[in-house]
């Protein structure tokens, strides 16, 4: 491979930021340089996701994205349902229907009623958004502020007394390292302060 040629097939070799912006986005194409075929790429991203596993203590990041991602996608469905109704009961429209039908709503004949029927059941996904949002972890009302992969990777780089780490160049096995070794360390000062 030339310079501007990649393929990120390990935990050794995808950077920590291209990881997670291909979790919350889930384009496989960011793998690589080369077009690959679909088969492939979901090989290779599982390949990825097992090592991290192997590597990650306890996965909570892991089921943390995993909720916020249900969250987006029925928080999405419950918006294209709202302007799909609302735009049928001004103008009938066979390609929203169509795709209200995808969404395995049920259509009797009388669109009207239809529509207030799957308005009625599309307010049901609040409550699942609601459920969802129970699972994740509740925010400090003190720290309201959003700690970034760049924040973290900076912190855990001062515990370990590392000094400074490029956040855009480190790879996700070495984001991994560096945080277990940072907890690692947290704990002994956390120990020996109880101790003393």
């Amino acid at each position: 491979m030339n310079n501007n040629q990649f393929l990120y097939n390990s935990v050794d070799t995808i950077p920590a930021k291209l990881y997670y912006k291909i979790v919350s986005s889930g384009d496989l194409t960011l793998l690589s340089s080369e077009k690959l075929e679909e088969k492939e790429l979901i090989e290779i991203w599982e390949t990825i996701q097992n090592e991290d596993a192997e590597l990650s203590p306890g996965g909570k990041a892991d089921k943390i994205i995993n909720v916020s991602r249900k969250i987006e996608a029925i928080a999405a469905k419950y918006d294209a349902v709202n302007l799909a109704v609302y735009y049928l009961e001004r103008n009938e429209d066979e390609e929203l229907i169509n795709q209200l039908k995808k969404y395995n709503y049920k259509f009797s004949g009388d669109l009207q009623e239809d529509l207030k029927t799957i308005a009625r059941e599309n307010k049901a996904l609040i409550l699942i958004i609601k459920r969802y949002q129970k699972q994740l972890p509740q925010q400090d009302e003190e720290n309201t502020s959003k700690s970034t992969l760049d924040d973290n990777i900076l912190q855990y780089a001062v515990i370990t007394g590392l000094g400074f780490i490029d956040p855009n160049t480190i790879v996700l096995s070495t984001y991994r390292s560096l945080i277990n070794v940072g907890n690692q360390k947290i704990k002994a000062l956390e120990d020996g302060q109880q101790q003393g």
